[in-house]
């Protein structure tokens, strides 16, 4: 069963070609795109899991493609397009052709899989396919950025009846985007070629050969030296993902405070801050005197400088200097003195124990909000992190307290407040993740001074 947007996409490019229907419309010419052979792959070589998530086709909206050609067939003595050749346009402009459980997904996943690779998820398997393609370390994007074809709808020779079989030739030009999910970035772009030309008269032939081209392109990113060696030594990327961020550096230790944060919350949430860029905002804390600031990456990326906003409405420029994008963590600085940090604790909290976000949720104005909660679990999420270790509580947070603080019940640092899982109307779960404090500051390089 072909995809319903792929056959959407036939009816439209095929209705727009009888419109156009003329006489004596000759093919057009094709490049004939081999495919190099497997590569020679090292016994015992460990393959990191590959998983495919979708194909867009790419092409400028009135694109000629190809042609509903006149003539004869190649295969038999019947007719091409009688009455109805015409040159074929493109007429959509960008659009997705191809997701995680349909023909292209199966076209990459039998490619690959046929030389070698350790590719998850495959398309014809309804159980646990999720969950393979969460183990998945390097995931796969298509973008086809050309295409041609010659089509023949075959029709009787005698009487110039369709007969229901099409007969194609087709290329493909296709772009390649390769995601670490370890590295959180595209690491790899690689652009192939792939050619199809069916050696029958077949229904939905040009369908079919789409297909095949598409496959023969992932056969030719399969051969490609550069991918093999990328996703052979997937391993080495963790750990330059892992690896601490920048030159080591210390920070002064602050004394544990040993008095109940309920007594003069306000010692603790003045040290909280709100980070803006030109993007929103979100939350930090002040964890030195001489202006160093925790927060998470996702709140700067992108960003060198951003503006930090302290509780006495004082709002000065800040310099993002460490960031580690696997653990979400950064260390922005501003220039001023005589900060009050907040003190970190070395210990793990406890399941049930109680702690309080305190940040900017959703609006600047609800800056320095505390809520409250209990730890519900200590985890290592593949969703979350990769594996990494996270603090569930539930603690209410919404955008904007990402960054902030999770404290104790003395108001010491126990974690960063870093995602919330959401319903699908939207709606908080009470589902919340916290990134434990000394990980986030072992990522950065950072170590507190005896």
């Amino acid at each position: 069963m072909l995809s319903r947007r792929f056959i959407l996409m036939y009816l439209f490019i095929f209705g727009a070609a009888l419109l156009l229907s003329g006489c004596g419309t000759p093919k057009m010419a094709i490049p004939v795109a081999r495919v190099s052979p497997p590569l020679a792959v090292p016994a015992n070589t460990k393959m990191e899991p590959i998983g495919f998530e979708g194909a867009v086709l790419a092409l400028n909206r009135g694109q000629e493609i190809g042609a509903l050609y006149s003539g004869k067939s190649e295969v038999s003595m019947d007719l091409c397009n009688y009455g109805s050749d015409a040159k074929l346009t493109w007429g959509a402009g960008k659009a997705y052709i191809g997701g995680r459980d349909d023909q292209f997904a199966e076209a990459v996943y039998d490619a690959l899989k046929a030389r070698g690779y350790n590719v998850v998820g495959d398309p014809r398997v309804v159980f646990k396919r999720e969950e393979e393609l969460s183990r998945a370390r390097f995931k796969l994007a298509a973008r086809v950025t050309d295409m041609k074809a010659n089509v023949c709808n075959v029709c009787s020779w005698w009487d110039g009846r369709p007969r229901g079989k099409q007969y194609a030739e087709v290329y493909l030009k296709t772009e390649w985007s390769v995601f670490s999910t370890m590295a959180d970035k595209v690491v790899m772009q690689v652009t192939t070629e792939g050619y199809n030309k069916r050696p029958d008269e077949v229904a939905e032939g040009f369908l079919l050969s789409v297909l095949d081209a598409f496959s023969a392109a992932a056969e030719e990113l399969a051969s490609n030296p550069e991918f093999l060696k990328l996703v052979t030594q997937g391993q080495a990327i963790e750990a330059k993902a892992m690896a601490p961020a920048g030159e080591a550096m210390v920070l002064p230790n602050v004394a544990q405070s040993e008095k109940p944060f309920a007594a003069n919350p306000d010692s603790i949430t003045n040290s909280v801050v709100t980070i803006r860029t030109g993007g929103g905002h979100g939350s930090g804390f002040v964890v030195s005197s001489d202006g160093y600031i925790l927060t998470n990456n996702h709140v700067v990326e992108g960003s060198e400088k951003v503006m930090v906003r302290f509780r006495s409405g004082l709002e000065l420029e800040g310099a993002v200097v460490k960031t580690h994008p696997m653990r979400d963590v950064a260390l922005v600085k501003v220039s001023v003195g005589n900060m009050k940090p907040l003190a970190i604790r070395r210990t793990p909290v406890k399941v049930l124990e109680e702690v309080h976000a305190i940040g900017s949720p959703l609006d600047l104005n609800l800056s320095h909000t505390v809520t409250t909660g209990k730890v519900s679990a200590l985890r290592n999420l593949s969703e979350l992190h990769n594996q990494m270790s996270i603090i569930q509580a539930d603690v209410p947070i919404y955008p904007g307290n990402s960054g902030g603080a999770l404290v104790d019940n003395n108001g010491n640092v126990v974690g960063i407040t870093v995602a919330t899982r959401l319903q699908n109307s939207g709606a908080a779960t009470n589902l919340n993740f916290f990134i434990p404090i000394m990980d986030a500051l072992e990522k950065l390089n950072i170590q507190i001074g005896g």
